[in-house]
């Protein structure tokens, strides 16, 4: 994760120097506009990325598996590891109140 970390500071660094450059007085050029745009998104991204890995998310975009939890193949959390309890028509087969 350190690799993350210093990509983050550099991104940043980068950021600053535009900033510093444009307090001087130089114009805000679409090459500009363009750089501020995808070191922010990338920024972003890395801010993502770090966030889900220190929640306990996988790759996958469910829960990890440490914590027990797991989608069925409709994607709904799921408490008997992630298969279907039966047939589709069984969950439509509850009475409801209405």
């Amino acid at each position: 994760m350190e690799f993350m970390y210093q990509l983050e500071e550099r991104l940043l660094d980068e950021l600053k120097e535009i900033s510093q450059k444009l307090s001087q007085g130089e114009e805000i050029s679409s090459q500009c506009l363009d750089d501020i745009k995808d070191i922010t998104s990338s920024l972003n991204h890395i801010s993502t990325y770090t966030a889900m890995k220190n929640s306990g998310y996988s790759r996958g975009g469910g829960m990890s598996r440490e914590n027990g939890q797991r989608r069925d193949a409709m994607g709904r959390y799921s408490r008997n590891n992630g298969y279907s309890r039966g047939r589709m028509e069984d969950e439509w087969d509850r009475s409801y109140p209405y």
